[in-house]
């Protein structure tokens, strides 16, 4: 698992690649955190092009991500990933 940041105007983009789950999904969290406080203000786009795998863990950092940015968006995302946030109601 790799988080990764670029900022473009006004938006915050953080890249997730590899697998999100039980075993990294704090470390996960963390990350996003902290760029997004070092990035405060900026709407936050969220880049699954590289994200191979998300778990319930994963799901409940972006669940959390949500909380704080209602208007989060999500780009990129594989067919395997959108499956999981279809399934679990995270498409709506």
């Amino acid at each position: 698992m790799n988080v990764t940041y670029r900022t473009d105007k006004n938006i915050l983009y953080v890249a997730l690649e590899g697998r999100i789950d039980a075993s990294n999904a704090a470390v996960a969290e963390e990350k996003i955190f902290n760029i997004k406080k070092e990035n405060e203000g900026k709407h936050t786009v969220v880049d699954a092009d590289a994200l191979e795998y998300i778990s319930s863990a994963g799901l409940r950092v972006i669940l959390k991500l949500r909380k704080e940015e209602p208007k989060l968006a999500i780009i990129n995302v594989s067919p395997e990933v959108y499956d999981v946030f279809d399934m679990t109601g995270f498409t709506d």
